[in-house]
């Protein structure tokens, strides 16, 4: 059983390292490619499964003084520069 939790640390002390080192980085990396992605998608009508949320949400945040068809694309170019 010894050999086994040392198996085990040998393993565990060292990944737990590499995450702590690096995890950060891969967050930031994964959110950069959602916000990416996400904005890419609204350049195309009907791709985006968030594209409904995102024009009702723009529309009450301006009061509807931005027509929804402007207010996708500002919001699609904000996805893409905030990365």
């Amino acid at each position: 059983m010894a050999s086994l939790y040392k198996l085990f640390e040998s393993v565990d002390v060292p990944l737990t390292n590499w995450m702590a080192h690096y995890g950060i980085m891969f967050l930031r990396v994964s959110l950069g490619v959602v916000f990416f992605w996400f904005g890419v998608l609204k350049f195309f009508p009907g791709l985006s499964s968030a594209e409904d949320l995102a024009t009702r949400t723009m529309s009450v945040l301006t009061f509807g003084f931005i027509p929804t068809h402007i207010a996708i694309l500002l919001l699609a170019l904000c996805e893409l520069i905030n990365r």
